[in-house]
């Protein structure tokens, strides 16, 4: 099915400038921030590919492949293809092929919708792919890596590996295949020689490859040369033929050391961290400025400061992926980012050279001894999680009467399977525990259509485990058929909803509880008991809302 995004319409984007609230028994209208310039999105970006003719994007979305055309200074929305994996790849091949993949390999065409599975037995190979040459492509994911002849349908080299994760495939000049796999290596796949790899590793680094300097991103910029991030904030950069170039590290708060996108231009790297933090590092001399006219007085004009080699900045608007693009005008960045607490997203242009770039000291990256050998210790069985009887009920049965009576508080849930078919079960405020999944009950207004009962999903983890902290997810009561239902793409289309037409949506939590364990932040506006209470009121006199 295609579709045009309400929120897609023409070069800008943006939500309306007034949303609707709930008081207390009645509605009032508050205003809102005026429309930021940018091409509004149905949901936050992932990564941006350019395509080859130079005019057009690819801008990957969860469970969506949306095309992009530039037009000046402008974005402007020309298709999309809905996918079924929830973290799609793409990568473009020959007269306008495209090869996505993600849970399997699909190959779809530039200018159609529709796609088709190719080739079989390929999960866990095509989590992220690259077009090598044409009839040649390269697949890596957490079962390993593969190699494929798209010509003939077969695959013509694979390796099953346990080693690790693979996180992003690149190709080189020279037709290889670079991949990050969360080691301390990137590996190059020559396909002619596929039996042995090439490593890629930086120059100052520690013998025996901790975890903090694992390499996470690989990307080759459209001058050939392949640039490397690694997990503790080090960059480093080859030339065409993969020959090392240079290296830099640059001290960075826990927080802001992954690198969530890697591009370059001709003088330029850069690297986009979390927080909207922006780095670049000159990979060749900007040709100098035109002199100024000389004084008068006999003596030339002193000549203009060279910028310093390594910079940084703070995007006015969070960020999450980002692309390197030529134009007439000169080298811009696409940039893509979140909006209305990651619902929705954002894709905008920016010109670097206008930039108020800031000077970006550096410093000699640590390196890390070996650690001694530990005595085996007894494994810790400490409870981290309520149990559930075996003839608990699950989150299906839960009464949406429940939900909006505001007796309850929270529920808790099983931590694993499908969420509505989890087991479900109340326990004492003080007897909860770190790991225990919370359904904390909430109000819902869509920006277009009535209150609607909905669950938010508050997992956690112990303090002390070093795994990142989980996102809060939600469930929202559906229409057809009714029931509780995930509020994410693949369930919003079997109910016709978009998610421009429902997002953003307005959120008031009965209470947050005081539960232990790291989880992932509750905005403040959200708890309001008096507009719940509203809402709840409402939905029970509203015909459209039935259970």
């Amino acid at each position: 099915m295609t579709r045009r995004s309400s929120g897609a319409k023409g070069g800008k984007g943006g939500e309306g400038t007034r949303r609707r609230i709930a008081g207390s028994g009645t509605r009032r209208t508050v205003a809102t921030k005026a429309t930021e310039s940018g091409l509004a999105l149905d949901d936050r970006p992932l990564a941006i590919v350019p395509m080859r003719d130079g005019k057009r994007l690819l801008v990957v979305l969860p469970y969506e492949l949306w095309t992009v055309e530039r037009e000046g200074e402008e974005l402007r929305f020309v298709q999309n293809i809905e996918l079924r994996s929830a973290r799609p790849s793409v990568s473009e091949g020959e007269g306008g092929s495209l090869w996505i993949g993600g849970d399997h390999l699909f190959r779809g065409r530039a200018f159609a919708t529709e796609h088709e599975k190719f080739g079989s037995k390929l999960g866990g190979f095509v989590d992220h792919v690259a077009v090598l040459r044409p009839g040649l492509l390269a697949g890596v994911g957490p079962r390993g890596e593969v190699l494929i002849d798209t010509q003939k349908e077969a695959v013509i080299h694979q390796r099953k590996s346990k080693e690790g994760t693979a996180t992003s495939v690149c190709a080189s000049a020279d037709e290889r295949a670079i991949f990050a796999d969360q080691s301390g290596a990137a590996w190059v796949i020559d396909p002619a020689h596929p039996g042995g790899y090439t490593q890629l590793r930086f120059e100052t680094r520690s013998e025996h490859d901790p975890p903090e300097e694992a390499i996470v991103r690989v990307q080759v910029d459209g001058r050939g040369r392949c640039l490397i991030a690694a997990r503790d904030g080090a960059v480093a950069w080859t030339r065409p033929s993969l020959r090392r170039e240079g290296e830099a590290y640059a001290p960075l708060p826990a927080g802001e050391r992954a690198c969530l996108a890697l591009d370059a231009d001709r003088w330029w790297m850069y690297a986009l961290r979390p927080r909207g933090r922006l780095q670049r590092f000159l990979l060749e001399a900007p040709p100098p400025p035109e002199p100024e006219p000389s004084t008068g007085r006999g003596r030339p004009a002193p000549e203009p400061p060279a910028p310093p080699a390594h910079e940084e900045l703070r995007l006015s608007r969070p960020a999450s992926c980002m692309a390197c693009i030529e134009t007439e005008e000169g080298p811009r960045l696409v940039v893509g980012g979140p909006r209305n607490d990651g619902t929705l997203g954002r894709l905008w242009l920016e010109d670097p050279a206008k930039l108020e770039w800031q000077a970006l000291p550096l410093a000699e990256r640590p390196t890390r001894p070996a650690p001694a050998p530990e005595e085996k210790s007894a494994p810790n069985f400490a409870q981290v999680r309520n149990k559930l009887p075996a003839d608990a009920p699950n989150v299906a049965s839960l009464s949406v009467d429940e939900v909006i009576g505001g007796k309850v508080h929270f529920w808790i849930a099983q931590g694993s399977g499908a969420l509505t078919e989890r087991a479900l079960g109340r326990v004492a405020a003080e007897a909860l525990l770190p790991a225990d999944l919370l359904l904390l009950p909430a109000m819902i207004r869509p920006k277009s259509g009535t209150a609607r009962p909905a669950l938010y999903v508050w997992p956690g983890v112990p303090d002390e485990r070093e795994v990142p902290t989980p996102e809060g997810r939600w469930l929202c009561w559906g229409d057809e058929p009714r029931g509780w239902m995930r509020l994410d793409t693949p369930a919003m289309r079997e109910q016709r909803w978009v998610r421009s037409d429902f997002f953003p949506m307005q959120v008031a939590l009965l209470s947050r509880p005081d539960a232990p364990g790291r989880r992932p932040p509750i905005p403040k506006r959200w708890g309001d008991r008096e507009a719940f209470e509203a809402m709840a009121r409402e939905c029970k006199k509203l015909l459209e809302v039935l259970w």
